[in-house]
């Protein structure tokens, strides 16, 4: 389990190491179908966490480096507009030493922010504030 420090530097923004893996590669390896080292993981370092959101949103590249399999589509509203949506299964997420199995969505809606992330020193990732699913797959 990978340890993590979260810190509040300002209010209302909090900064944390998350570990996201493949959940079922995590199954493959715990069964040793496949070796530890074959699980498609990513540990994300200064991750910008939005308490209030509903959805566990990745980017694109995020999700197809962990090799999630997309299960669904859903409508989902935007800052910007209503837009459709990529949902994919099965993504173990490790924060704080707490970890969960969830679906998650492709954040596309701000795909270029990860692509030049060079530029910024966090990244924004959208976390459930509950362990329950808030929209119908």
């Amino acid at each position: 389990m990978t340890s993590t420090t979260a810190t509040n530097t300002d209010m209302g923004k909090i900064i944390v190491t998350l570990t996201l893996s493949n959940d079922i590669d995590e199954v493959l390896a715990e069964r040793e179908f496949i070796s530890a080292d074959d699980i498609r993981r990513r540990t994300l370092d200064n991750v910008l966490v939005d308490t209030g959101a509903t959805r566990l949103c990745l980017p694109a590249n995020v999700i197809e480096q962990l090799g999630l399999k997309q299960v669904s589509t859903i409508e989902a509203q935007t800052a910007v507009d209503p837009q459709t949506v990529k949902v994919y299964d099965r993504v173990r997420l490790n924060v704080e030493g707490r970890e969960g199995v969830y679906k998650c969505v492709e954040n596309s809606f701000t795909r270029h922010f990860w692509d030049r992330r060079a530029a910024f020193e966090q990244r924004a990732v959208y976390l459930p504030r509950r362990r329950q699913h808030s929209y119908k797959v």
